[in-house]
């Protein structure tokens, strides 16, 4: 006898929400789930073997990628921003329909997610609405990586990461005016 019954959401859907609300628990867990199905290793080693495997399997550069979570919590994780950048350029072109909940799921600066609070000030409103950017916070190290639209109209994709941060809310600043500005420049 059936006393309850329950239905996941999509990957795709969870894969949103993970990234807009820089939800560092569903990162692992859906991390976990790919090192089962990608190498049969349900783990964080195994999620992040799944991860790079199918990062180069997308034509991705992975070199100089090391992932020891899928959080970005550990301290040894290092993502070239080539990589980053890859696939950005991926998401942003839709070369391959299966990563679009990435962007999908890019926080809208001034309105969603982690970015809901920011890009308010003088400096910052002109990203405002445009950039879709994913965060990343550790003490002394702060990053951007996202797209923007600039004034001109083109897309660009953008990879900031500050090392060495004194102080978080000084980087996060100084993040959002180098998106922002991206988003006032007549770049073409």
């Amino acid at each position: 006898r059936e006393l309850a019954a329950g239905q996941s959401a999509q990957i795709a859907e969870l894969v949103e929400q993970t990234s807009l609300r820089s939800d560092n628990v569903a990162a692992e867990m859906l991390a976990h789930l790919a090192g089962a199905k990608v190498v049969g290793d349900a783990s964080f080693a195994g999620g992040a073997a799944a991860t790079s495997r199918v990062l180069a399997g997308m034509g991705v550069p992975v070199e100089g990628l090391r992932l020891v979570d899928a959080s970005g919590l550990s301290r040894e994780d290092r993502v070239p921003a080539a990589t980053t950048a890859a696939v950005l350029s991926k998401v942003a072109t839709n070369a391959n329909p299966q990563i679009w909940p990435v962007g999908t799921g890019l926080p809208v600066a001034g309105f969603d997610g982690t970015l809901a609070e920011r890009f308010g000030t003088v400096a910052t409103e002109s990203g405002r609405g445009v950039v879709r950017a994913k965060t990343g916070t550790l003490t002394s190290v702060g990053a951007l990586g996202g797209l923007v639209v600039d004034r001109d109209g083109r897309l660009l994709i953008f990879d900031f990461v500050a090392d060495q941060v004194t102080g978080t809310d000084e980087a996060r600043t100084a993040l959002d005016r180098a998106a922002a500005a991206l988003a006032d420049c007549g770049c073409g």
